[in-house]
Order: structure tokens, then sequence, then C-alpha cells
């Protein structure tokens, strides 16, 4: 502490002032506090004492302890002004520069700590924080070495620091931005759509619309770049050793973006056009999805300029169109330290000796087990563990090569290693299990190399690094090695470049190998100071950290010289030969190429030879002949497509079945919806009968393909049979007839149909629009949600006419916790995860939402008590009596029965570190909210906000609409259905029931009282299933009731 202190304050060193020093210690570390006061000589009342959120270190399980922090007073101008203002305040004045952490105990995750076996003290500074402080500036943008970049980026646009509040936004994200992206692409991250590369992608992409905002047309970040060069090429010396690469990468992706961002901030301005036009304040999804799928837009990049414009932009509908065409994001493939990262094993911190460079067998004692995330002495049959030995032949997977695979011997007992992973300590972990015996600390064993696995990993390891040589030969030296997986006889290699191969550039590569196979060039290993490597021409991997002694692989006396600590063949001949199967581009500036060695390489060859010999067979020509063959083929197909492209769909189906409603019936489309009109007699009751077009995906299995409309078993089966085609064409079928008898309605008829309700898009609403534009005031819409249920809750059996009065409102909500992030190796306590997780169960187990009974549920129970048991019965018809006791029965009748009591929280989406051992420093829950009328969407998203803060989390919602309001089913056209309903399906009883799900009909509420949710088709438990799931269907037999009750509605409207 003394000696931190010392070099804080020493003029030889940083020179700060000490009396502007104010060190800090946990609040009854009382030796900390002596060590300040009596050997330091720090006086009492400059000593704070702080509770363990600001003065003990941990990261949940794991090293923690108390730590001793030093802040500097930066003076009354930086500060707050307040008569108390001290360390500890939240303005700007005292800011900490130094932390000293004592790393005394272990925490097992659950707020038990133990003491450490061996102890340790951790110290550092924040550079960045210090140059603030020594250099009396505001902020970081003010060091001198960031403010250069800055001033670079002001000579590059013309704009500079101070002149407006905008202008100094766009140059501090843009100065910032560059900075995170050189070092990042120096580190070998690349731009690409997954993981670390996207955030780069990002940070490139927002900085350079920022630019934009500045006035600057043509690419300039790769300019400033060479200014970030410069200012840190004194500590990073590789900046400048990979100047022309980091500049090539940042100046391709600022060339790639340049061509699309003009296109796309003008139709970006057209849509927010069109959204205020509607008076709209959420972007939709799908415009974002536009935005970017075809304009390369990040969302944050859309989701910024939209809050420019006083927008939120719908961020779940976005993530649903985009999730069939984005690649998952690359997972950091875990070492399996994370089971036991929190254990003090007690062993020492030296690395494990690797023996396999030259044996494949060894004599070897197992230092420590671990199963089940806990030590063990012994391990028995069948349990999964992870043994440590004190040396080991095992290669553990680093450096793109697979682990090794193989067994510990002792006698009878066999423990089967399927993974061999090294933690950061450098001990190596075999992972497997024990498939007979026991194994204990302490034991001998015999460690064996799967040794058929090892040469074929070999021969692909050797087969990359000739690869790589021949890259860099055809394509030229601005080919580095970005990435590679080396597994038996297989190998994937990722490099530099900017444009695909040509395929006698491939040709030309995979030729080179072979010839050096054949050459049969010896493969010498040697290690020797890393300066000497890099005079003989040793390549190095871009992101990798080496020691002063590095190992070197060389092949035929300097052909291919690489730093390298992986397992190679001792002659290039061995390698068999190479095959290139693939080449491809994995992000921007860099490709892919896939490749088999070996064995895999026979198997190829005599695949390929059965491929080629079954084509000739079947396409009845020769070897030679199969080219212009399969041309031909390609030709004939080409012109089919073109034949099908005629068919226009279900639109052109609709008008093929009901040919006189297309030919007597106005019809108008709206981006694919469709209204049609038929006018009545009369014009002051309008009739919108209206259902949906589009359906979800069709995903999983099925007994009859999803689109076939196959009718088999009395059903038909299909997407969209049940949700809702049945309903569209059921009135299609009803007017059809209807023209056909030359009838002529009471009163004008609409058929509505969107197709967007499934993601809840624009198409009801526009038309709504429309209606509204025309001046119509429907007396009834009768929208598809509700049906004829059977069993429509738990207890109650037969069909019943489920007739929705109004849907709950909902809002779409994220959640978001944050902290400094860190490693996984030591997790604080109240980590983000762990808030969101404890947010996350007491909203499962304790809602702050009230149950209460809306009239329209009331009235629901009491017409359902005729045909429910007496139990029930007794229930549903006296809830005078018995409400508080079904308040509590409800929800164990069905999901959907206890989701009418009250306001609902459903959460859906996770989001937090791209790694697995990485603290996210901000991760988010999503959420779907459905709002019950007596607790509205306000209170409702007020009282979620509330339990949110508790945690510390913050709450942003993206999209939020109330319930509508109910019919009134007591009214002219509640009866008009319900009578609709008794003379068309006598006997069967109805009920109002509360949609808890969502329905275009919402947006007619605007210019319709009442708008009631009832499809007359049988959904029973099979239907139901299959409603959004696999092998949808629907009753062929209940299909004529469905005609019959529109036909009927549509003459019972006068």
């Amino acid at each position: 502490m003394q000696h931190d202190a010392t070099i804080v304050s020493t003029p030889d060193w940083v020179g700060i002032d000490p009396d502007r020093l104010y060190p800090s210690v946990y609040l009854d570390d009382d030796e900390a506090w002596n060590i300040w006061h009596n050997e330091i000589g720090g006086a009492p009342e400059r000593i704070f004492r702080c509770g363990k959120e600001d003065n003990f270190w941990e990261h949940g399980s794991g090293p923690c302890g108390p730590c001793s922090e030093i802040y500097y007073d930066r003076g009354e101008k930086y500060g707050c002004g307040k008569p108390g203002c001290t360390v500890g305040c939240d303005c700007d004045r005292y800011i900490e520069i130094w932390n000293i952490v004592f790393s005394q105990f272990n925490n097992d995750g659950q707020g038990n700590y133990t003491e450490l076996a061996q102890k340790n003290i951790d110290t550092g500074m924040g550079l960045e924080r210090l140059a603030v402080v020594c250099q009396d500036v505001n902020s970081l943008f003010d060091v001198d070495t960031v403010m250069n970049i800055t001033h670079k980026v002001s000579e590059i646009t013309g704009a500079h620091y101070g002149e407006t509040n905008a202008k100094d936004v766009s140059l501090r994200i843009i100065t910032d931005h560059i900075r995170s992206s050189t070092f990042m692409i120096c580190d070998g991250v690349l731009p690409s759509n997954e993981g670390r590369g996207y955030v780069l992608r990002r940070l490139l992409r927002r900085a350079a619309r920022h630019g934009r905002l500045l006035g600057e047309k043509e690419p300039f970040l790769y300019k400033v770049c060479d200014t970030v060069i410069h200012e840190n090429r004194g500590a990073y010396p590789e900046l400048t050793e990979r100047q022309e690469y980091i500049t090539g990468v940042i100046r391709s992706e600022e060339e790639n973006f340049s061509r699309t961002i003009d296109g796309g901030m003008a139709i970006f301005a057209g849509m927010l056009a069109s959204h205020k036009e509607k008076g709209e304040t959420v972007f939709s999804g799908a415009d974002a999805f536009k935005l970017y799928d075809t304009y390369g837009f990040p969302l944050d990049l859309t989701k910024e300029m939209a809050a420019d414009e006083g927008m939120t932009v719908d961020e779940p509908a976005f993530q649903t169109l985009m999730k069939e065409q984005r690649e998952r994001a690359r997972a950091a493939r875990s070492s399996d330290e994370t089971a036991w990262a929190g254990l003090d094993l007690g062993l020492d911190n030296l690395p494990t000796k690797f023996t396999g460079y030259e044996r494949l067998h060894d004599d070897c004692t197992i230092l420590a087990i671990v199963a089940e995330d806990e030590l063990r002495e012994r391990v028995g049959s069948g349990v999964h563990a992870s043994i440590v030995l004190d040396k080991t032949p095992f290669y553990a997977e680093m450096g793109g090569q697979s682990a090794d695979h193989g067994l510990l011997i002792l006698k009878d007992a066999v423990f089967e290693v399927h993974d061999v992973q090294k933690n950061k300590a450098g001990k190596v972990l075999h992972h497997g299990v024990m498939v007979s015996g026991n194994l204990a600390v302490g034991d001998k064993v015999n460690a064996c190399v799967d040794t058929g696995r090892r040469k074929a990993i070999m021969r692909a390891h050797s087969a990359t690094h000739l690869l790589h040589k021949a890259l860099r030969t055809v394509l030229g030296d601005h080919v580095h090695q970005a990435g590679s997986l080396v597994e038996p006889d297989r190998l994937r290699f990722d490099f530099t470049h900017f444009s695909a191969m040509k395929p006698e550039e491939i040709a030309s590569v995979e030729r080179m190998v072979n010839e050096a196979v054949l050459e049969g060039f010896p493969i010498t290993v040697k290690e020797m100071p890393i300066a000497e490597a890099r005079s003989i021409g040793a390549m190095a991997l871009f992101g990798e950290k080496y020691g002063d002694v590095v190992r070197v692989v060389d092949m035929g006396d300097g052909y291919s010289v690489e730093f390298c600590g992986g397992t190679h063949l001792d002659n290039t001949a061995k390698v068999g030969s190479l095959r290139i199967v693939s080449e491809f581009s994995v992000a921007s500036g860099v490709r892919r190429i896939e490749a088999i060695t070996g064995q895999e390489t026979l198997k190829f060859m005599e695949n390929n030879t059965r491929l080629l010999m079954t084509l000739s067979e079947r396409l009845k020509a020769k070897p030679e002949e199969l080219l212009t063959r399969a041309e031909a083929r390609t030709s004939e197909i080409r012109e089919l497509r073109s034949e099908l492209e005629k068919f226009r769909g279900f639109h052109k189906l609709l008008a093929e079945l009901y040919p006189t409603v297309h030919e007597k019936l106005e019809k108008t489309e709206i981006d694919g919806n469709l209204l049609f009109f038929w006018e009545g007699k009369n014009h002051d009751r309008p009739l919108v009968l209206m259902s949906h077009q589009d359906v979800v995906p069709a995903e999983g299995t099925w007994e009859h393909a999803p689109f076939s409309g196959d009718i088999a078993d009395g059903k038909v089966w299909g997407r969209g049979a049940s949700d809702t085609k049945c309903s569209v064409m059921g009135f299609f079928q009803a007017c059809e007839e209807l023209l056909r008898e030359g009838y002529v309605p009471e009163q004008d008829v609409y058929l509505s149909s969107s197709c967007t309700e499934e993601f809840a898009g624009p198409g009801g609403g526009k038309l709504v629009d429309e209606l509204r534009r025309r001046g119509v005031k429907p007396f009834l819409v009768c929208d598809e949600g509700g049906g004829i249920i059977s069993e429509p809750i738990g207890g109650i059996h037969g069909n019943f006419a489920m007739l929705g009065v109004f849907e709950k409102g909902k809002a779409d909500v994220r959640f978001t916790a944050r902290s400094n992030g860190g490693h996984a190796s030591a997790p604080p306590k109240n980590s983000p995860v762990a808030r969101l997780a404890a947010f996350v169960d007491s909203m499962e187990k304790h809602p702050p939402f009230r149950k209460k009974f809306e009239p329209e549920v009331s009235a629901m129970f009491a017409r359902l008590a005729a045909y429910a048991p007496f139990a029930l019965r007794l229930l549903f018809g006296n809830l005078w009596l018995f409400a508080p006791l079904m308040k509590l029965v409800m929800p164990a009748l069905s999901p959907q029965a206890g989701a009418m009591l009250r306001t609902t929280a459903a959460f859906t989406m996770l989001s937090g570190s791209d790694a697995c051992n990485v603290l996210p420093q901000e991760a988010s829950v999503w959420a779907n909210l459905r709002f019950i009328p007596h607790q509205g969407m306000d209170e409702s998203l007020a009282l979620i906000k509330k339990r949110a803060e508790k945690y510390g989390i913050e709450t942003e919602v993206l999209s939020a609409s109330d319930y509508s309001a109910p019919a009134d089913i007591h009214g002219e056209a509640w009866r008009r259905v319900t009578d609709t309903i008794a003379e068309v399906f006598p006997g069967l009883a109805w009920s109002p029931y509360v949609m808890t799900g969502a329905t275009d009909a919402k947006n007619y509420q605007a210019i319709c009282d009442n708008c009631i949710r009832f499809a007359p088709v049988i959904y029973g438990p099979e239907q139901m299933r299959g409603m959004h799931g696999v092998n949808e269907n629907i009753e062929t037999a209940c299909l004529p009731g469905a005609v019959d009750f529109y036909k009927a509605l549509i003459g019972k409207n006068r």
C-alpha cells in the first residue's frame, strides 16, 4: 500500500500532490486503516471506511476480499458545491485512481466465506483516469493522446469541438469507436454479423454514420486510424506492424457500408415520415429489419436514428423476422473450468507438464478430482468427472487444435477421456467418464492417448501450415491466419483476403500443398528466444500472446516457419494428400477454407467416384458428357420456374374458387390486405366479416405436408386450416352462394382480410384506415378469436360457443441490469444476470397484479355453471360468495382461465455475455405483458417498473397498447350473433369470454363499438394443439355449419 501511494505521489513517478489523496478501506478492516494511519501517516479524518458495496471486491463465487482505494480530489471546480461533498459523492470532484484488493476469502456463491489457503494482493491503477488527473482535464476525451485523434477527425470533417452539442457528440463517438475498432482488429477481430465481429461492425458503422452527420460523405475512418496507431505505437508496437492490415479492414468495411448508407438513409426517411403521418411512436420491426437486411444498418444504428426523432423500435418484431436469416451468435467455447472455478484446489500454480510431444503413453499421478462441482477424493463407475494429473501426454484443446482422447488406466479401473482443457493457471483437466472401477487422488495411472486420432490430427495440423504458406504465395503477403480448427483429418482455416478466390487460385493452392507433401520435407520443432524466431522469419498468429521463448515449427528448412505449440508429423509426406472442399466468406475481409487430409481424402475420392458413376447412370451420359447434360436440365428447370411464377398464390386461388364474389363485389387490395364491398339496400348498419390470410411458420415434423391442404380422416390438414383459413373460406363461400341465389343484403357487407395479423403487423390498421376514409362505421364486426370450443375450462365437457368480448392490452418491455463486467472466474454477488434472475423469480412467485372478476368473466361463469359438475357449479353459480376461492382455483383450471383475472407478464427472451467466461456489463430480459381492464396499461407498467427498480434494473417499454373496450353483452349486436348461433347450431350453449391473446379486431375498436370474436367452427383438443403447432387441421364436418352461420348472420343484419 505504501508502495502504491509512493508511486502516485513521488515526483520521480506520477507526482500527484499527496494532500489531495484520500484512501478508503473496508468498513471493519482495521489492519488496512492502521497501515494508512500509522505506517503511511494518513490523518484519521482523511481515511474513509466504506461498506461492502464500495470496498469489498467479489464476483459471485470464487476468490474475494476487502479492498482499499485511493481517491484524488480534483478541486472545487469539478464538484457539486454541496456542503457535505466528500469521497463517495456522485459528482466528479473525487475520482478513484487506484485499487488494492486483498484476496483472502473464497465465496461459495451462496454468501458463505472461507479463508483461502493461498492469499494474495492485487493492485492497479486506472491509466486513463490518471491521465485525466495529471493533465487536469474534464474527461477522458480531453486527454492529449485522445484529443489528438479528435483533432484528426476535425481536420477531415471540418467540425470542431464546442461549435454545437450535436457536433461534440458525433466527434466523441467517432473518436471512441475508431480507437476501439483499431485495437479490436489488431487483436484479430474482424467485422461480421456475429459475436465480437458484430460489435466491431456496429462500432464502425455507427462512427461512419456520425461522419455523415458532420458532412463527410466519403470513407474517412481509415485515415483517422493512422492517428490512433501513431498515438499508441509506443505501448503497442504491434499496431505499427499491422497498420496496413488494420487500415485495409476499416477501409473495406467503410466502403461496403457507403455503398448502401445513402439509399438506406433515404428509405429510413420515408419510413419515418410514414410512421409520423399515422401518429405512431414506434418504428416498426419490419422496417428496421429491411434496413438491416437490405442496407446493412445494425439495429443499434436504427434505434439511435429513431431515438433522434423521439421514437422507439419494435425490437421483438425485428428479432422475429431476423431469426431465420442470421446465424446464432457464436458462443465462446467453454473450457469447463466454470464448473469448479470457485474451488480452491490447494494445488500449486505451476502448469501441468505436457509430455505428449515425446510420448503418447505416460505414468502419471492424480492430483485432484472434480465431480458435480465438488472436489472428490475418489470417483466411481459411471460418474462424469474432471481429473488433474501431475503431468500428461494428452494435448489440451488450444490454438485451434482439437483435444486428445484416450484412457486413464489403473488395473481394472478405466477412465475414458473425451475432452481435455487447460485452465488459466495452466492446469490440464481431463474430462470424461469412469467406465469401470474406481480412481482416487494419489493413484498412479497409465495415461494412454488414442494414437489413431492423434495421428489424424497431426496430419491435418501439418497440412494447415502448408496451406497457409500456399495461400500467401498464391494470393499475397496480406494473407494472415484469422482462425483455425484442426480435427482428425479435417481442417478449417480462416484467412484475411478481400474477395472470393477464383477456381484457378484454389486449384493452385491445393496443387502447391500436395507438391510440398510429395517432396517429403522434414519437419523440425525447436524452442528459441522470440527475437531469434522473428529473425528467421517465423510467422506469429494475430491476437496471440507469446512469452520470451517460443516453439517454432519448420517445414523444409525454411519453406514454412511458424510459431506453434501444437503437435505435428515429422515429415510432410505423412499428410497423405490435401483436398479443399469449400471456400467462402465468413466476415468482411475474411475467407474460410475447409479441407480434408489422410483417410478423409481417400473417402472423399471414393464417394466422388461413386457419385460420378451414379450421375452417369441417372442422366444416361458418359462422365465427360455430364456437364453438358446438367446444363440442359438446368435450363429446363428455369423454364418450369417461370411457369410457376404465373400462379399468383392465394389471391388467385380465391378468385378461382369464388368467381361470383370477385365479379360482383368491389375489391380493394392494400399491400396484400383484401377488402371486398357488397352494397346492401341500406347503409346505416354495415356488417364487417373479417379474418386473416397469413399464418405462422410451419416447423417440426408433420403427418401431412403443412401446405398440402390434404383432406384425410375427415379433416383438412395444413398450416392455417384452423387459424384461420376456415373463417376466410367460410364467409367467402357464404357470399358466393348468396350471390348466386341473387340475394341482396339489407345492409352493406364488408369482407376484410389482413395478411399481417400473426406478427401484429399494420395490415389490419390499413384496412381500418380505408374504411374510415370511406366514412364506414360498422354496426358489427365479427372476427375470429373465439369459436366452438370443446372443454373451454377444465371440468366442463362438451362444445360451447365462446364469444370474445374484449382483448387484453399488451406491451413488450425490456428489463436491463448493468455492471462493470469482468471475468467469470471471480463473479460478483449481484451480477446483472443474478439480479435479472431474482427479479424474474419474484415476478413468477409473487406477481404485483391484483386478481379481479371483470363483469364479462363473471357472466362467463354464470353461463357455464349449468354445465359444470356439482362442485364447480356451486362455485361458478355463486361468485358473490366464492369469488376469493375461485381466484385460487382458476389458475389450476387452466393458464388461460387464470389469465382472465389479472395482468400477466411472460418473460420470453434473454441476452447477456457473448462468452461463457465473461461477465456481461449489460444483461437483459424481455417480457410480454397483457393488461386487464381493472389494472390497465399505466398502472401495470408502473407496478412492474417499481418491482424492477428494487433489483436495480432499468425498464424500457418497447411498445404498448391498452385493453380494448368490451362489447356490450346485453346489446343488439350481441343478440344478433347469439341468435344466429341458436338458429344454426340448435342447442349449442354460448358464453362470453376474455381474449387473452391478440387479433386484428383491436384495430376496429376505433370505428366500431361491437367487435365480437367468434369463428363458427369446432376447436377440439386436437385443433387447439395444432393451432401454431404441428399437424394443424380442422374437421370437414363443421365447415358447412360455418358457411350457414355467415349466411344467417348476413341475413339477420337488418
